[in-house]
């Protein structure tokens, strides 16, 4: 399985305000995305970076950036991903540690009926991961998995 990436982003500063997108990102072993707010965060540990389908966000009818993904992704299959899977992104690694559940503080900051963005984004809202080795990620670099968890 091989994909891309297609833009990568940064959390602003205040929890309310939108991502803002980048040219490129660095990615730090352990800690996240240099510059993001929840950047070296120890208390979120499984949750160091966020990607998001292409595919998704248009099934969706949401723009990049809106669910608050870290790197959006065009790569088939990215929610069947299990925990312990290893995606190469750039020249970083990322280990998948879980589907992101969506929640009413996404659709509030959205502005919809809780429940209802609940129901329509459930299995679509993005997968969690944290970073194993660290790296730049930009528009256009690969994305493949690179291995997945011994069963």
């Amino acid at each position: 399985m091989t994909g891309r990436v297609e833009m990568v982003w940064t959390k602003a500063p205040q929890e309310s305000e939108a991502s803002q997108q980048r040219d490129f990102i660095e990615l730090v072993a352990n800690k996240g995305v240099s510059g993001d707010r929840h950047f070296g965060d120890a208390s979120r540990p499984n949750r160091q970076v966020l990607l998001v389908g292409l595919d998704h966000l248009e099934d969706l009818r949401l723009e990049p950036g809106t669910l608050r993904e870290q790197i959006t992704v065009d790569f088939p299959g990215l929610q069947d991903l299990a925990p312990g899977s290893v995606l190469q992104v750039g020249n970083a690694a990322i280990e998948i540690t879980g589907d992101c559940a969506p929640c009413l503080t996404m659709a509030k900051y959205l502005n919809e009926d809780g429940q209802a963005f609940v129901n329509r984004s459930m299995g679509k809202r993005g997968m969690l991961g944290k970073v194993m080795e660290g790296g730049t990620v930009a528009p256009g670099d690969t994305v493949s998995l690179r291995g997945e968890p011994a069963n």
